[in-house]
């Protein structure tokens, strides 16, 4: 039987003062399901170096995880597009 990783959740906070991160992923067949609970155990894992700003980029393809971060008071500080060259 296989078994695929469908969400998972990191969470880098450094020494420096630098916002906290939280990164979000979840696969198109779990999205929805995932993203809240991934969020509030990020920010929970966090705890003991709050208070501090946490920083997350989500990808404008994944709506699910923009709301979950909007729900808890995240907001939207930039846009960016992602461009890309194909060399041969």
């Amino acid at each position: 039987e296989q078994h695929t990783l469908l969400a998972a959740v990191s969470v880098l906070c450094q020494d420096d003062g630098t916002p906290a991160r939280l990164d979000l992923s979840v696969r198109p067949p779990a999205r929805g399901l995932w993203e809240g609970p991934l969020a509030d155990q990020g920010l929970a894992s966090l705890g003991e170096f709050l208070p501090r700003p946490v920083a997350a980029n989500v990808s404008t393809s994944h709506p699910e995880a923009l709301r979950a971060l909007e729900e808890r008071h995240f907001n939207t500080v930039r846009k960016l597009d992602q461009l890309v060259l194909q060399v041969q």
